[in-house]
């Protein structure tokens, strides 16, 4: 029977849990007491938002082949799940539930708000684990971390606690991105994840300069809104600016701007009265744009309203991928706010709505205001659009600036703006106070423990994350006015005196009431507690709840319920992670983060990063599309394995393309290990009779004592050495974290090395002595027992029940990994076996060119070896003609030695940097004296000059020629020949009748022990193939009758026909 990957998979699964395999595996202590070794595998923990998408998927099944390779070595794995069960991505699905449209509604009843997000993360649970199970991955049989539970929150009380006693928390006034619909603040992560191109507005206005009438400061702005803020201009000292004169009135800006603006515009009737520097401008005050109540409180302050120099700030620019694959070295590039490629030259500063104004404002000393409340609408500052939200104020700002002749220009402008990471409304930069964590002095550990205490896998991701250290801001905004998330364990008596509490039992001690066993740790609970100060003044909760990544950052050890359990000192830092490429931003950082702050130490050792799934088009996925792909779809039609080999097969790093065409193929590969399967079951144990138990166990030894005797044969010792490479080489592979590597290699060698080679070679030989047979039987189950243990990583369904075929009892994920036997390995047997699939490579493609099947032998094959050629591989020809004969499938084989027509040419690359301007003339010299290349090194003279030729200068390339029936490489030249001799004719019919035969025993059912009588009609010559014909198809015996048969083979017009 074929093998079905559904049925299978499905009775692999009931075999697990009747076994209690997963159990077992995942059961840390009983393997730790009895190994002694740790693997700590910390999960990422994904938000119960919804169904796990693909790139989940991804990520558990790099994870678990990671994390079964280790297991398989020996150390005893931390399998723990986890799952992220705060903050706003579940909040904003809670409301999209409840029709809630704002905060203020949330807070109308926060108890039964936060209950309906602990009945909507259970529900996600049930999602989530079957997956797990579904994909093979162990973890799906552990009890997760949840950061909503009480342990986990015990744990960040306790991060935070320690984070206060090392005075790295202030509260403190900036600006920041915040959303106006969710009203709460964002950062890093959160507020870089996701853009939409959006138009916004795009104008030119003119600020009044002081006792100066008719004279304005040009300026542009994209932020209509935040003119009601404004505090500053910005020039640039070392710029040339103009006066210009438009009509009656007198414009300042950059000289460089001027034809832009006037071209964008359509305004070029100007006339420049003045040059000057920028520096000169430095001190000039003006008058505000907007009159408002908080222009006028600002104009009160003597550094409000005037011209200041630009400074210039660090912009260090994070390295693409293909620049960190190349170690191109990093741009660190110091630029001034103002620049001369858009806007005037003239930049309004408003401190309390921008980050780069803040840096600006805090150079000077200057003010920073933001009239705006929690869903940015102005507030009473700007009496004129009290209560309208900034960015639909814009239209009628335009219009007042427009009324009052402060507008020069108006147009739109289109470009790239971020919006809420969770409900994708454009953010908005405000000044908030917020409880900050100060990274800057983490900052050059966090750079040292990733450069030195981290293996990156791929090593770009390391570059990536350097970068986005030094870009970060160095404060962290933790606090969130949020209600579902971990209350900061903070609390405040009247006169601002606080209180941290570290832990449960340290709040039941300082409660003013008895708290209860049980108690939720949530806000609606924390909220209502009391406690009493040192000077017994009564003190509330601080109202916030903690940034959901500072949940996940410090999931190391608040999963493990540190410090309250011991078991953080058994498995103490990750040994591994693997999240997606945006998390460089995300969890990676806010792990360093606050491992760093806490411990000193890194937050992991290992991290791979893996690349987002895409469509087939190579668009994102998303439910809005309609192009997003259920995993759980792609299980039930095509089975767990083949999904996890499509999705291992390429770099993580490389952004997939998800086809499921392509995922399909890959039950192409399994079908031919399965063969080989088949093969062994049926060739050797029905031939041979099965090993027994002891020879099994001394397979090992008895492999070692007749490595060197005439007892293994060449294909013998060729996948001895294969397999003991291929363990070698794969076990490499994944301690870098390469999977994609290994399964490649693992793939090619169940498909090449041992189907196309070793078992194509080994079929007559079953049929000689019992000693011969033994030795093959011995030979195979040495190598799939190790295969089996290499594939088991990778589709531990499929190995599972390979490992079952070959007797094997026990779950195959129960055995170990394989070591590899240096003294098997035979470089040079595989060096061999390498050329013979050169050869049979070439030859096939050459048959395929002329249209001549495989299975249907030639005339002749030909190998033409030039006189310089390599004598060794010429000599390993000779040695082997008679299997390069067999293997090609063809009559004769002819060995010669046969010139070939070459083409000179000089090597571009290493003369390109020398003589870049005499190419062509050197190249014209040498073709016209070819014999200069037996004269190298050497010096010729082109045009006056000494030009030095060294050996690697000059390049011996075949001429190529149109001959379908040739193969020219460097090495030697193949051809095959197309004639049709009546012997190929007659072989390429026998080919054709047994091949016709077998198709009918399969059709019949038979297997290779079932012998059948068989009739046939046909040409005479066929009657001296019947021994052949017998041993091919399994005959017992051949009748040649003249009767009209049944069945039927041909050849070009010639036919048999036959019946059994």
């Amino acid at each position: 029977m074929p093998y079905n990957p559904l049925k299978t998979e499905k009775e692999i699964l009931n075999f697990w849990e009747k076994e209690q395999i997963p159990q077992k595996i995942t059961d840390f202590q009983a393997n730790f007491v009895r190994t002694g070794r740790k693997f700590y595998v910390l999960d990422g923990p994904p938000f119960l938002t919804g169904v796990p998408h693909l790139g989940h998927t991804l990520t558990s099944t790099l994870k678990d082949v990671i994390s079964k390779f280790k297991q398989m070595q020996g150390y005893a794995v931390w399998w723990q799940p986890g799952f992220d069960t705060h903050g706003l991505p579940i909040e904003v699905k809670v409301e999209e539930k409840l029709a809630i449209h704002s905060k203020q509604e949330i807070r109308k009843n926060v108890s039964a708000f936060i209950a309906e997000c602990q009945e909507y993360t259970n529900h996600g649970l049930e999602v989530w684990s079957p997956l797990y199970k579904k994909l093979a991955c162990w973890r799906g049989w552990k009890q997760p971390y949840l950061t909503k539970s009480n342990e986990f929150i015990e744990s960040a009380w306790w991060t935070f606690k320690q984070l206060y006693n090392k005075d790295l928390l202030r509260w403190g006034e900036k600006p920041v991105w915040w959303c106006p619909r969710c009203q709460t603040v964002l950062t890093g992560y959160e507020s870089t994840d996701a853009y939409r191109d959006k138009t916004d507005p795009s104008i030119y206005i003119k600020f009044p300069i002081v006792n100066k009438k008719n004279e304005f400061l040009l300026v542009w702005t994209t932020t209509p809104w935040t003119l009601a803020a404004n505090v500053a201009i910005i020039a640039h000292p070392d710029e040339i600016y103009i006066k210009a004169k438009y009509d009656d009135e007198i414009l300042i800006l950059a000289k460089k701007r001027i034809e832009p603006i006037a071209e964008e515009s359509k305004n070029t009737n100007y006339e420049i009265l003045e040059e000057f520097i920028g520096k000169n401008l430095d001190g000039l005050e003006y008058l505000p744009i907007i009159d408002c109540n908080q222009q006028r409180e600002l104009s009160k302050n003597l550094k409000t309203h005037k011209v200041y120099l630009s400074i210039p700030l660090l912009k260090q620019k994070a390295a693409g991928k293909i620049a960190a694959k190349k170690e191109i070295e990093q741009e660190i590039d110091f630029s001034h706010v103002v620049d001369m490629e858009t806007g005037s030259g003239l930049v309004h500063c408003a401190p309390g709505h921008g980050d780069v104004d803040a840096k600006i404002g805090k150079h000077y000393g200057l003010l920073s205001v933001s009239p705006l409340d929690d869903e940015c609408k102005f507030t009473e500052k700007v009496e004129q659009w009290r209560g309208v939200f900034v960015k639909d104020a814009d239209k009628s700002i335009i219009e007042h600036l427009d009324k009052n002749n402060k507008l020069f220009f108006s147009t739109t402008i289109t470009h790239s703006y971020p919006v809420c990471w969770r409900c994708k409304t454009p953010l908005i930069t405000r000044l908030s106070n917020q409880l900050f964590l100060n990274i800057s002095s983490l900052k050059p550990k966090m750079k040292k423990f990733a450069k030195e205490e981290v293996y990156w896998s791929p090593k770009f991701a390391e570059t990536q994350f350097l970068n986005w250290i030094d870009e970060a801001d160095n404060d962290w905004p933790i606090s969130r006015d949020r209600v579902w998330g971990i209350p900061i364990p903070l609390w405040k008596d009247e006169d601002g005196n606080e209180e941290v509490i570290g832990s449960i039992k340290e709040l039941k001690e300082k409660s003013t009431e008895n708290l209860p066993e049980n108690l939720d740790l949530h806000l609606n609970r924390i909220s209502s507690i009391k406690i009493k100060s040192k000077s017994g003044k009564e003190m509330k909760h601080c109202g916030y709840t903690l940034d959901v990544w500072f949940d996940s950052g410090s999931a190391g050890w608040a999963s493990l319920h540190y410090p309250f359990s011991n078991i953080k000192e058994q498995i103490n830092t990750p040994d591994f992670i693997a999240e997606g490429e945006d998390q460089i931003r995300g969890w990676f950082y806010s792990q360093m983060v606050l491992s760093t702050a806490v411990f000193d130490q890194p937050a992991y050792k290992k991290c791979l990063m893996s690349a987002f799934v895409l469509d087939e088009k190579g668009e994102k996925m998303s439910k809005s599309l309609g192009n997003g792909v259920d995993p759980q779809d792609v299980i039930h039609k095509y089975g767990s394995d083949l999904l996890r080999l499509y999705l291992l097969w390429d770099a993580p790093w490389d952004r997939l393309k998800f086809n499921t065409k392509i995922l399909s193929k890959g039950i192409k590969n399994i079908i031919i290990i399965d063969n080989i399967l088949n093969f062994y079951k049926t060739y050797c144990e029905k031939n041979t009779g099965k090993i027994n138990s002891d020879d099994l166990k001394k397979e090992d030894k008895y492999i070692l004592s007749k490595i060197n005797s005439d007892d293994l044969k060449k294909e013998d010792k060729y996948i001895l050495s294969k397999i003991n490479n291929l363990i070698k080489s794969t076990t490499q592979d994944l301690e870098d974290l390469q999977p994609h590597l290994a399964i490649k290699k693992i793939i090619n060698f169940g498909v090449n090395d041992l189907s196309r080679n070793y078992i194509k070679a080994i079929r007559e030989r079953i049929k000689e002595n019992k000693k011969e047979k033994n030795n093959i039987l011995l030979v195979l189950y040495y190598v799939l027992d190790r295969y089996l243990r290499l594939m088991a990583l990778f589709v531990p369904f499929f190995a599972e029940y390979c490992w079952n075929q070959i007797g094997k009892t026990e779950s195959i994920h129960l055995q170990t990994w394989p070591i590899f036997n240096n003294t098997l390995i035979n470089n040079q047997i595989e060096q061999t076996y390498e050329l013979f699939e050169e050869i049979q490579e070439r030859a096939n493609f050459l048959r395929n060119e002329n249209k001549l099947s495989l299975r249907w032998p030639i005339e002749k094959l030909t190998i033409e070896f030039s006189k310089q050629g390599d004598k060794q591989m010429r000599a390993l020809v000779e040695e082997n003609r008679d299997k390069i004969k067999k293997d090609g499938n063809t009559i004769n084989i002819e060995i010669v030695e046969k010139e070939t027509e070459k083409d000179i040419m000089i090597n571009y690359k290493t003369l390109g940097n020398k003589y870049r301007e005499l190419l062509k003339k050197i190249e014209e010299y040498v073709k016209s004296n070819p014999k200069i290349i037996e004269k190298l090194p050497t010096t010729i003279e082109i045009e006056g000059q000494d030009i030095t030729l060294e050996t690697d200068d000059i390049i011996l390339r075949s001429v190529p020629v149109k001959d379908k029936t040739l193969s020219i490489k460097d090495n030697f030249n193949l051809r095959i020949s197309t004639k049709e001799t009546d012997e190929v004719k007659e072989l390429r019919l026998l080919a054709e009748l047994k091949r016709a035969i077998q198709i009918n025993r399969k059709d019949a059912n038979l297997n290779i022990t079932n012998k059948i009588n068989l009739k046939i009609k046909g040409p005479n010559f066929l009657k001296k193939f019947e021994n052949e014909i017998k041993d091919a198809v399994g005959a017992k015996d051949i009748g040649f009758v003249d009767m009209s048969l049944k069945k039927r083979a041909e050849y070009n017009g010639i036919v048999a026909e036959f019946e059994f």
